[in-house]
């Protein structure tokens, strides 16, 4: 059996080959993805994935939330890998298809991710592309026409985009515990 153990930011070792749910943490992930820049740094000022993650989860109902901000917390283990390589890169997409299920378990989410999730983050994407890429007519984006969300994107620095994801994910989980007591 073939072992890749990376370090993460709170010092335990996790094997991208083999992701235990027990050895995700919520600190490890917010970490990261605050300092992942989106679309491989090719924009016009930093912009986290943390930052993607936490407008993602607030454009879904509650109920979706968690998983909007988790959609991309696999990359807080193995990276950012631009989209369209993902399609040449099957191994690493299998990899992350392991690590995002071990994160639905770490977190008690249900797979598959829900579909208001996806809608979202194709929303976000037309935002991002309008609001902090350079404009190219000739480069074709994501899977549809997806309109931008009505979101102002700040490009918080990294360690505002950590604090903002952990009080999301605290957010988050406190309304739905309220959510729970409403019957």
């Amino acid at each position: 059996m073939r072992q890749a153990v990376i370090q993460t930011f709170s010092g335990r070792g996790f094997d991208l080959f083999s992701p235990n749910p027990a050895e995700i943490r919520i600190v490890d992930i917010a970490h990261s993805l605050s300092m992942l820049c989106r679309f491989g740094g090719h924009c016009k000022a930093f912009y986290s994935v943390a930052e993607h993650c936490v407008h993602v989860s607030k454009l879904v109902p509650l109920s979706d939330a968690m998983w909007g901000l988790f959609h991309d917390a696999s990359e807080a283990y193995c990276g950012d890998m631009l989209s369209p390589l993902k399609p040449f890169r099957p191994e690493h997409r299998e990899m992350e298809g392991e690590i995002q299920r071990a994160v639905a378990v770490a977190f008690n989410l249900q797979l598959p991710i829900p579909a208001s999730v996806h809608l979202a983050d194709d929303a976000m994407l037309a935002t991002e592309r309008r609001q902090i890429m350079e404009r190219h007519s000739d480069v074709v984006w994501g899977r549809g026409n997806s309109k931008p969300a009505s979101v102002r994107l700040s490009c918080w620095s990294s360690p505002v985009a950590e604090w903002k994801f952990m009080e999301r994910f605290y957010e988050i989980r406190q309304g739905l515990r309220q959510d729970a007591f409403n019957f």
